[in-house]
């Protein structure tokens, strides 16, 4: 009777703190398994935002520039003698006997180099044309540099012609001349022969009244056959000899040699757009005394202009240098605040997942030992049952 009451009290006991600890256990995996799915998106969210990088700063846009690089092209014209041999007509309109002195200048030729022209009596030299015999070079026009240029005059066979033609002339007329050239550059090139055709005008000498129009039209019509430094040299040359004097020749040849003195070329639109509006501004105050100031000022500008621009593009790589290396490192940081994140999440996970493995785990033993406690019980119940069986077929029991 005493193990009766015993194995009574006990079982509902046993029964009771098992069903207390199942409880309590599948409570804490339910939490450890919440907290291993919510590590989880955690950690998605953490390693995408490391996929996804830091908030960056814009970089400024780099400074368009391919780098210096020698064109074997241009380095070839300064192998090349000069081409493209020109003239150039002081006296557009002749309309006054021509003699040996001023009178007798007819014009200039130019040409084409890289190299620049040679200096007098050097730079040309006319070798033919069926014209030959009527215009001479004349040598040792001086320019301010010191070298020396060649004009055309006419010679004594043209200034007798003409001088014959001009008394009886009704209207204008216009002769076309044809001259057989050869032109030097400073280092030596010698051109090809051209054969160079170009024309002069005559005219009976025209009203006081009128004399300056009737001069404009032709001067408009030869300036519009000039390139733009020569259309521009041109005007210099005007401002700065307006008598066209010899002096006219050297400040005209002068002006042409600006871009080159100030490291560019004629080629250069916007070297030449700055050369013109300086001009155009400064024109009323130009004189023979102060143009080589005003080149010098052209010059120094131009090369300021130029270092500026170096400079700007300069900071400009500074600039984007600066910012391409703050938005690394603040990649870095958002890439190391990531990791840690998603480390600590993990290790979250594994610790949550640790405890539910071992809730899991305990939860296993009580399942087991609740199944042994029930077996253990049967044998009980069912020794217990044939214990009795036996006591009662016994005789003496039973009497």
């Amino acid at each position: 009777m005493r193990w009766t009451i015993k194995g009574a009290v006990s079982r509902p006991q046993g029964e009771s703190v098992l069903g207390v600890a199942r409880t309590l256990y599948l409570i804490a995996a339910t939490i450890s398994l919440v907290l291993v799915l919510g590590g989880l998106v955690f950690a998605l969210f953490f390693q995408v935002e490391k996929w996804s990088g830091a908030d960056k700063i814009p970089v400024p846009p780099a400074y368009v520039n391919s780098g210096p690089s020698l064109n074997i092209n241009e380095v070839e014209k300064f192998l090349s003698p000069p081409k493209n041999i020109q003239f150039f007509s002081l006296l557009p309109i002749i309309t006054h006997p021509l003699d040996n002195k001023d009178r007798g200048l007819l014009g200039q030729f130019n040409a084409d180099t890289p190299n620049g022209l040679a200096a007098s009596p050097k730079d040309f030299d006319i070798i033919g044309g069926k014209d030959a015999s009527l215009f001479d070079l004349e040598r040792g026009f001086s320019r301010r540099n010191g070298e020396k240029y060649s004009a055309i005059r006419a010679s004594k066979k043209l200034i007798a012609q003409v001088n014959e033609m001009l008394p009886s002339l009704q209207e204008r007329k216009t002769i076309a001349y044809e001259l057989k050239v050869i032109a030097r550059d400073r280092l030596g090139n010698v051109s090809i022969p051209e054969t160079i055709t170009f024309s002069l005008t005559y005219a009976p000498p025209p009203p006081k009244k009128t004399e300056a129009a009737a001069s404009a039209m032709p001067a408009e019509k030869a300036v519009a056959k000039l390139s733009e430094l020569q259309v521009l040299a041109r005007d210099i040359a005007l401002a700065v000899d307006p008598d066209k004097t010899p002096s006219y020749f050297d400040a005209y040849r002068r002006a042409q040699e600006i871009p080159g003195r100030c490291g560019t070329s004629d080629g250069d639109t916007v070297f030449m757009s700055n050369f013109r509006k300086s001009f155009d501004q400064l024109r009323p105050k130009l004189t023979a005394a102060n143009i080589d100031a005003f080149y010098t000022g052209i010059c120094s500008e131009w090369h300021s202009t130029i270092s500026n621009q170096k400079a700007e593009q300069q900071q400009i790589e500074i600039a984007r240098a600066s910012a391409i290396a703050r938005n690394q490192q603040a990649e870095i940081r958002a890439e190391m605040e990531a990791i840690s994140k998603r480390n600590t999440t993990l290790s979250v996970i594994g610790i949550a997942f640790g405890a539910f493995l071992t809730i899991a785990l305990s939860l296993a033993l009580l399942a087991i030992e609740n199944h042994t406690r029930a077996i253990r019980g049967s044998i009980e119940e069912f020794s217990k049952s044939s214990s009795q069986k036996r006591e009662s077929s016994e005789p003496g029991v039973s009497a």
